[in-house]
């Protein structure tokens, strides 16, 4: 029977590995040095039709989403998220979504997909996010993401709407864990 060292175990989780001080990382900067965070970018240049992205979940791990930074050139969008919606028609094509930590194997569990279509569901997440006009009709608006953070349900697909006439940008970014 393999022995187990309970004592060293325990002095790995608490304590860093580099400098030996105990870990007091708590922000989102954890799951980093775990290689379990993501982050994925998606832009448009002219108008949306709703529902163009969508969001899937694996079946086994527990994903924390949310979309890290949404900015819009000028005018406005409304961002909204729903849950448990069908996705029809049209060739699906992934968009890639990148370890944060460079030096980790894992790959994310999660897909994100743009899709012809995406309808149905429930509206979990709805806000809105204005630009500017500045001189010579240039100008921004930007938002960070922290508020609209979600522990999404195992093996559901989520419509990832942002609703605009103007260009935008979205960073998502999510970890998975494989209990929560």
């Amino acid at each position: 029977m393999p022995t187990y060292d309970i004592a060293n175990r325990l002095k790995d989780y608490w304590q860093e590995r580099v400098t030996g001080a105990p870990k007091f990382i708590d922000t989102d900067h954890a799951y980093v040095h775990e290689g379990i965070a993501y982050e994925a970018a998606i832009a448009r240049d002219e108008a949306l039709t709703t529902g163009r992205w969508v969001f899937k979940t694996p079946a086994s791990d527990y994903v924390h989403f949310r979309p890290a930074f949404v900015s819009v050139a000028k005018g406005d969008v409304t961002c909204e998220i729903w849950e448990d919606t069908t996705s029809t028609g049209g060739t699906w094509s992934a968009v890639a979504a990148y370890n944060r930590k460079r030096t980790s194997t894992k790959t994310a569990a999660s897909l994100i997909y743009t899709a012809a279509t995406s309808t149905g569901g429930v509206k979990i997440d709805s806000w809105r996010l204005w630009g500017s006009t500045g001189s010579g009709g240039a100008g921004g608006g930007a938002q960070m993401g922290q508020p609209h953070e979600w522990v999404l349900k195992q093996g559901t697909e989520y419509r990832l709407a942002f609703d605009t006439t103007q260009a935008f940008s979205a960073n998502l970014f999510w970890y998975e864990e494989d209990n929560a």
